[in-house]
């Protein structure tokens, strides 16, 4: 019996979401539980999972979603009092993995953790840094989502065992191929589209400027979706640059929607950063861009590179002028868009699809 321990899954949305229920829908049986804490109890839940799902939160929750360890800390004492049988807990993240790390302080429990970068990079700051570290070398493994993130691990002086599982998307090969041998050549301008939160890290300020830079406006447009608290600054800094007609920001997406921005796409753009807050683990919006034959443009940091491999261009983090540059170059020619593409595509048919 494997029980997920989480404070990130759907219906709340973003790639650790979308990773974590991949790995329950495809490893996880009926004998098995998913508890997940979150900031209020969604009215529409996944209905292609075979196990059980417990969604928990208290008053305050929407404010402050950790305090939503306490109810995964009773449910999982329940369950461990319950079940004769052994049993697995999962971490959806570093700080999910507080519940059994605090339950091991008085009883008997193993646990792994899933990280996915960013997650690690509050270790060693503080009291809390010194806490998450404590639960990191207490787990009995660790699941990286890249290579990248696999580093990191080892450099915080983990011993244990260290197992790199990718992201993968939630579709068919053939779903893929037809993705890809649908999209037809449009005569009419050039679209761009960046998703992704609405935070610094993610960079779409750098997209805008890297935008201002071309002169080819009229023969483009763009899309940024996503919402987050930069979404203000980011539409002042959009009219400063004169660019309000030609960029739309969406923030209300339904899944399908969605899908139909990927698919009438030209250029996927990720500008992340590193902050403060970390660097980007993986990205799998890059993985979603490529499975619709939509050609990528990537920062050159963290497990990017090890997602876009040669089927992209790469480019310094924040360097507006070289991110102009490589937009201008797809923008030009549409057999370079092309072949890309159709490289972006095999890399996912062969690394990024669960079988």
């Amino acid at each position: 019996m494997k029980i997920l321990v989480t404070l990130d899954f759907p219906p709340e949305k973003g790639g650790i979401q979308r990773h974590l229920h991949g790995i329950v829908k495809y490893c996880y049986t009926s004998d098995d539980y998913v508890l997940v804490g979150c900031r209020n109890l969604p009215h529409i839940v996944p209905k292609d999972l075979s196990c059980r799902v417990k969604y928990l939160s208290v008053p305050f929750a929407q404010k402050v979603k950790k305090l939503t360890l306490v109810p995964l800390i009773v449910n999982l004492l329940k369950i461990k009092g319950t079940v004769t049988s052994s049993f697995v807990v999962e971490c959806g993240n570093l700080y999910a993995g507080f519940a059994p790390w605090f339950i091991s302080l008085f009883h008997p429990v193993s646990y792994t953790l899933y990280v996915h970068g960013t997650d690690l990079y509050s270790i060693g700051k503080g009291i809390k840094g010194i806490m998450l570290k404590n639960i990191l070398h207490k787990a009995c493994s660790v699941v990286a989502n890249s290579r990248y993130t696999e580093s990191l691990v080892v450099r915080l002086g983990y011993k244990g065992k260290i197992t790199v599982r990718n992201p993968k998307l939630h579709v068919t090969k053939r779903d893929v191929e037809n993705r890809f041998s649908s999209k037809t050549n449009s005569s009419g301008p050039v679209t761009i589209i960046s998703v992704g939160r609405l935070v610094k890290e993610k960079g779409h300020a750098v997209l805008l400027k890297a935008l201002s830079l071309l002169e080819s406006q009229a023969e483009m447009r763009c899309a940024i979706i996503g919402k987050g608290p930069e979404k203000e600054r980011l539409n002042t800094l959009c009219k400063s640059l004169n660019l309000a007609r030609m960029v739309k920001f969406k923030d209300k997406l339904s899944d399908d929607a969605l899908y139909r921005e990927y698919a009438g796409a030209d250029i996927f753009v990720l500008s992340s950063l590193p902050t403060e807050k970390g660097i980007e683990g993986f990205g799998i919006v890059l993985l979603e861009a490529m499975s619709f034959g939509v050609p990528v443009i990537a920062s050159n940091c963290g497990g990017i590179p090890e997602v876009v491999g040669d089927t992209g261009f790469l480019v310094e983090p924040g360097d507006a002028h070289q991110l102009a540059g490589a937009i201008k170059k797809l923008m030009e020619s549409n057999a370079l868009r092309t072949s890309l593409a159709k490289k972006a595509l095999s890399r996912v048919e062969k690394h990024y699809v669960w079988e």
